[in-house]
């Protein structure tokens, strides 16, 4: 078994996200020659004469509670599997091979999981375009540009609630943690109505970035006056596919 840690840019959990998505393993897979039917063929060569290639399918298996992933590649041959993990702001990997023709497969091993941890890094760069330090605060409550990004997400909540006076963020909190698929969207709005009081909030990257409330008539915009809100709750959460909505 090979293992390092690499350091990256951006936070080391963000490029752990990246690496459970299984499209962006398969489409930044180093020593792809070809791609059939769900399958992936690698090809490994050595002093240009020797080669040894297999098709494999992919596995992602990703441990929420721990912040890791597991990359299993099962072949007709051989099997190979990477683990990646984030510890003090590097991603730690382990990879390890089984199967035929290992002096010309180890050989080019490491590639595997240093060219995914680059890639996802870079790929994480893009996906935090969004200036984190903006209040949208102010904009939320327009519902103009709140129908805009309704419009650029998809719908991955819809629930009621009874919030306790102060308990809205933990409640919230608790939902997204139940849904996995909120785990896929750097950016997530969530919205809320009881009768006449209602609240939007807007996260990036896991933060608050956004909150508006509207209590007995009133708005405001900031966190006091949201754990002054209660009563039974019709609550939607959405994922921001477009994120470039939040700039408008």
């Amino acid at each position: 078994m090979i293992s390092n840690n690499v350091r990256v840019a951006n936070r080391a959990e963000q490029v752990i996200e990246q690496l459970k998505n299984a499209d962006f393993i398969l489409t930044n897979l180093p020593y792809v020659t070809r791609i059939d039917k769900g399958k992936i063929e690698l090809t490994f060569r050595r002093a240009l004469i020797f080669r040894f290639k297999d098709r494999y399918s992919a596995e992602i298996e990703g441990f929420d509670n721990e912040n890791r992933v597991v990359v299993k590649l099962r072949g007709r041959k051989s099997y190979i599997e990477i683990e990646f993990l984030p510890i003090d702001g590097t991603v730690k990997y382990f990879v390890d091979y089984t199967g035929p023709r290992q002096w010309i497969v180890r050989k080019h091993l490491e590639k595997i999981p240093l060219s995914l941890i680059m890639r996802a890094d870079k790929q994480s760069k893009k996906k935090q375009s969004i200036i984190i330090s903006t209040d949208y605060s102010e904009k939320l409550s327009r519902f103009s540009w709140v129908s805009r990004i309704i419009m650029k997400s998809i719908l991955l909540v819809r629930t009621r609630l009874d919030i306790d006076k102060g308990g809205l963020l933990h409640a919230i909190e608790e939902i997204l943690a139940e849904t996995k698929e909120a785990r896929k969207y750097h950016a997530l709005y969530i919205s809320g109505e009881s009768g006449k009081n209602k609240f939007r909030l807007l996260f990036v990257n896991g933060e608050l970035v956004g909150k508006y409330i509207l209590l007995n008539g009133r708005e405001y915009f900031d966190e006091e006056h949201l754990n002054e809100y209660e009563g039974m709750t019709r609550i939607r959460v959405y994922g921001i596919i477009d994120e470039k909505t939040l700039e408008g």
